[in-house]
């Protein structure tokens, strides 16, 4: 459906309770709020993430590939783009990406870990909003288009009242504005939400089953299932590190022409 002024004032009605959570995933509890227009800026990410005007030819938004009710990402092997080519990879969820931290190599376990997107070329979740906007494949646009579509836009108020004037000085300013406000949104707690029923038990709102207790003690101990699905931010498990591992996954044939994804080697950082 196409955006109206009367959508978008909603949705920022909506996004100005949505409480931040920008807690490590070292286990470092979460800052107060520094930045005034925080959740103002959640809430033009938000619309930017459901914009289908942003692509082109338009027609596909960030949320038609990472889709709210599929943990934001969308089941398939890979995603069409704009153009209805298909990509290389399959989309990753959102879900709890504001954990990772930067791209770097743990000496205490002797692997690579962090970052955003499948090989952790984007260190921060601005600078991964832009690559699929920016894909050829994916939403089609070059920066000077993307610029262009956003001055098009019928709720650039809203840049103004939060980045000033100036946002529109340049192409540069603008997308990252645009980068910045679509990182606020994924920083939201609706990207992090931990309702599963195991974070309910954690907060002794239910009880898990005799057979669930068992499940979670194989977890933790013999199947060492934690040893991959660990990681906390504060008080809450993860059940995952953001790291690498090599699973011996053969490679598609039929994806990209037939030549083998090579994974995390991609990443030059």
């Amino acid at each position: 459906m196409p955006f109206s002024f009367k959508c978008a004032a909603f949705l920022c009605g909506i996004s100005l309770i949505i409480s931040i959570n920008a807690a490590a995933q070292d286990g470092t509890p979460a800052q107060p709020l520094i930045d005034p227009k925080q959740a103002e800026k959640a809430a033009l990410g938000n619309i930017l993430f459901n914009d289908t005007s942003l692509s082109s030819p338009a027609g596909q938004s960030c949320a038609s590939c990472h889709k709210p009710d599929m943990a934001f990402s969308d089941g398939k092997v890979v995603s069409e783009g704009a153009n209805k080519a298909p990509g290389v990879r399959n989309t990753p969820t959102l879900l709890y990406a504001q954990f990772a931290r930067e791209f770097r190599f743990e000496d205490w376990r002797r692997t690579w870990a962090g970052g955003q997107f499948w090989d952790g070329r984007s260190d921060t979740l601005a600078e991964q909003a832009l690559g699929p906007l920016l894909n050829p494949i994916e939403m089609g646009n070059t920066r000077e288009a993307l610029a262009t579509r956003l001055r098009e836009l019928s709720y650039t108020h809203l840049f103004e009242a939060i980045y000033g004037k100036e946002v529109f000085a340049s192409d540069e300013s603008l997308l990252n504005a645009t980068a910045d406000a679509l990182q606020a949104f994924q920083m939201t707690d609706t990207f992090a939400p931990f309702t599963s029923k195991f974070d309910y038990a954690q907060r002794g709102l239910v009880e898990l089953t005799e057979q669930e207790k068992l499940g979670r003690r194989l977890h933790d101990g013999k199947a060492s299932c934690i040893d991959c699905h660990s990681g906390m931010t504060g008080d809450k498990q993860l059940f995952g590190s953001f790291s690498y591992h090599n699973i011996l996954t053969p490679p598609n044939v039929n994806l990209n022409n037939g030549i083998p994804d090579i994974g995390l080697a991609a990443n030059q950082s």
